[in-house]
């Protein structure tokens, strides 16, 4: 199956082979890639910046608008400091390379994003495995590398690509017992997750402590780039130790001064959470409805398999054939046959989310 091109901006409509398709996938949960005052910082950054600061944040590539976006961030994640890189996907190893000597194991949760993995392996500590949300699982392999002396750091998602929340709760009370620590993908928590946007630990109620919280800039800020939330130490920490940072260019100039406008967008809009609620629930409670099981949880991504590969592969084409695209997936860590990935977003119409519930409820029953 070839991948979808995308023939316009990723809004709940998009062109599809010349076609206008509803659209039911990415990560653009509150439209800010095609948020008109994002796209003109972007363009004013642009005049100003150019396209890149055309060296590494160590040496010449640091601009000030670098360094205010990291003061934005951190305000907005309530935490004392923020360091950006150019990609979501390689923050997590930046992290774990500046974190090197600190900690003796990593237990990875076999349901981590593939970013988390290729981070763990990509680094020097050695590796292992939990059973994904087996807190029973995580506990003895702890107390079994406390045992040893080692110091463990625990690499899990906070939100899982399925849209799950991982049991937070119970792996910081472990980390506490057995002197380990967590670090915490949270690009599907934060700007989506909380009161305030400020990801899976204020959903939980919980306090940062032993928690290193990584994210991204280009799902809920519709953005691009990595982050790191920490304290000072921290943020030094991969400053100075980190290969993958020193050596890497930062994201462009302008796409700071975008991720800017977003972050106060997002943090400051409640409307635009509410409405991603009430369309969550909307879609689930409609998915629910025609009997199709998925991992609930809070955050707008429904995974699920509706029979064999073939039979998909025939629901997802009769819904193209429709105007709607819901995308079927072949994605590290997911089943093997696929999967179709569907998310709602904050600009959805209950309309659009009405009429896609029916279409599977028609097409699902004559099948």
């Amino acid at each position: 199956m070839s991948s979808i091109v995308l023939g316009s901006a990723a809004k709940t409509v998009v062109n599809l082979d010349g076609k206008a398709a509803t659209y039911f996938g990415g990560t653009n949960y509150f439209g800010m890639s095609y948020n008109q005052e994002v796209i003109l910082a972007a363009q004013e950054g642009l005049i100003k910046w150019g396209m890149n600061s055309a060296g590494s944040r160590q040496t010449t590539g640091s601009a000030a608008a670098h360094l205010e976006l990291e003061q934005k961030l951190a305000e907005a994640l309530q935490r004392p400091n923020v360091v950006t890189c150019c990609s979501g996907y390689m923050i997590n190893l930046i992290l774990l390379q500046a974190l090197q000597g600190m900690f003796d194991i990593c237990l990875l949760d076999e349901g981590a994003h593939c970013s988390v993995r290729d981070a763990v392996n990509g680094s020097a500590m050695p590796m292992a495995t939990f059973r994904s949300c087996d807190v029973d699982d995580l506990g003895s392999k702890l107390q079994e590398h406390h045992s040893l002396g080692q110091k463990a750091l625990i690499c899990t998602d906070g939100v899982f690509a399925s849209g799950a929340l991982a049991p937070i709760c119970a792996y910081q009370e472990l980390a506490r017992k057995w002197e380990a620590a967590i670090l915490m993908d949270d690009a599907h928590g934060v700007g989506v997750l909380g009161k305030h946007g400020r990801g899976t630990l204020e959903h939980l109620g919980l306090p940062p402590d032993c928690v290193y919280q990584t994210g991204t800039l280009s799902k809920a800020f519709g953005c691009f780039g990595g982050f790191v939330a920490g304290d000072k130490p921290l943020t030094e920490l991969v400053r100075e130790h980190s290969d993958a940072y020193i050596g890497s260019t930062p994201l462009p100039p302008a796409i700071a001064c975008a991720a800017m406008v977003s972050i106060d967008i997002v943090s400051s809009d409640t409307t635009l959470r509410a409405s991603l609620r009430r369309n969550t629930e909307l879609l689930k409670s409609g998915l629910r409805s025609l009997g199709i099981e998925f991992e609930d949880g809070p955050t707008p991504i429904s995974v699920f398999v509706l029979g064999d590969k073939e039979y998909n592969l025939k629901i997802h084409k009769e819904l193209l054939d429709s105007d709607q695209l819901v995308p079927y997936n072949f994605y590290p860590g997911g089943p093997e046959h696929g999967f179709f990935r569907m998310v709602v977003t904050a600009m959805h119409t209950q309309e659009q989310i009405s009429r896609v519930i029916k279409t599977l409820g028609r097409l699902t029953s004559r099948s």
